[in-house]
């Protein structure tokens, strides 16, 4: 988060045991500051997805509506994992 929100600002991760699964949530507020975009290979999130994809999950992320960012995941308890991916 601190790449992405910079110093300073609040993040709540929350892990609830949902039906079948895990439910993972990551917020943070809006910045304290003006923040330094730092250099990105621009896979962060399309890799997030990719993995949690593989593992039959599910993965949301963008602005939270009050200047901060949210992402959300749901992992299943039973991994099904798709032919050819690397779990």
């Amino acid at each position: 988060m601190l790449k992405h929100a910079g110093p300073g600002t609040r993040v709540r991760v929350t892990v609830t045991p949902a039906e079948e699964g895990l439910d993972v949530e990551i917020r943070n507020g809006r910045p304290p500051t003006a923040i330094e975009r730092l250099p990105s290979s621009g896979r962060g999130l399309a890799g997030m997805r990719e993995r949690v994809r593989t593992l039959g999950g599910t993965l949301s992320a963008g602005p939270d509506g009050e200047g901060g960012w949210l992402l959300a995941a749901h992992l299943p308890t039973h991994t099904r994992v798709s032919p050819g991916s690397a779990a």
